[in-house]
């Protein structure tokens, strides 16, 4: 396929709508595939770090993790629970968990 055709391609695919979401819809969908990125990262992350461990530190890092988890659950709907029932509730709490899980991937990383 020549240049000129791939241009094309590309004039003609619908814009990625969160690179410039409008609507609160749009900045809660775009907020939670985000979130299901650095959520895949952490998985990556977390696995490749479990292969390297023997079966003791294993089972704690897999503890540490649970636990992990659970912390960044709760604190993120504390910090959403400022706009309860409002429709930017999502978005606050999926930039919240984004931030901590990227936090997180960057601690499994060293």
């Amino acid at each position: 396929m020549g240049t000129a055709a791939l241009l094309l391609l590309f004039a003609l695919a619908p814009p990625d709508r969160c690179d410039s979401p409008q609507t609160q819809a749009e900045m809660n969908r775009c907020a939670g595939e985000e979130l299901r990125r650095n959520d895949a990262q952490l998985n990556v992350a977390y696995s490749r770090l479990l292969k390297k461990l023997d079966p003791n530190r294993r089972a704690k890092l897999q503890k540490a993790e649970r636990a992990w988890v659970a912390f960044r659950d709760a604190q993120c709907d504390y910090e959403g629970s400022e706009s309860e029932g409002g429709s930017i509730q999502p978005l606050e709490i999926a930039a919240c968990k984004t931030e901590l899980t990227k936090a997180r991937i960057a601690q499994l990383r060293e």
